[in-house]
């Protein structure tokens, strides 16, 4: 049987401190996962934007849906949102606007640029909630008809 000296309580709080450090001394690592993640995008999209060919926009939207996975665990939730956008934009849109797609790449690119970690930072947001919104109406007609 196991013996333990002290509270549950006290046990609880060194594991959430002991897990917390090793967060914090992964952390470098997370900055250079997202920064490559980032850049994978970044050259996804050029060659998307260069060619317009299938395989090419497979890669895009793989790179796209591979950054919403994993940009809040990295630390960048705002990230996510807008990869998760640009994602739903490359799958459902046949044909979708350049200047849209390229918006999401600026903006994500940005996000990193400026290590916007805070989901409620206020440009970050409106900046998000703006990409959502004209993805969305993109979005509209071609989902109503495939339904």
């Amino acid at each position: 049987a196991l013996v333990m000296q002290g509270s549950a309580e006290t046990h609880m709080a060194a594991a959430v401190k002991r897990a917390q450090k090793a967060l914090d001394d992964m952390s470098g690592e997370f900055e250079a996962l997202f920064a490559g993640e980032v850049a994978a995008l970044s050259a996804a999209h050029a060659a998307f934007a260069a060619t317009g060919g299938e395989v090419e926009r497979r890669t895009f939207f793989r790179s796209a849906h591979d950054l919403r996975g994993s940009a809040a665990t990295l630390g960048y939730p705002l990230a996510g949102r807008m990869a998760q956008s640009l994602s739903r934009l490359l799958a459902l849109v046949e044909d979708p606007p350049p200047a849209l797609v390229a918006a999401h790449v600026e903006a994500i690119r940005a996000i990193a640029r400026e290590k916007v970690r805070d989901a409620g930072d206020p440009v970050g947001a409106a900046l998000a909630e703006e990409l959502d919104l004209h993805a969305e109406r993109t979005i509209e007609p071609h989902e109503t008809r495939s339904a």
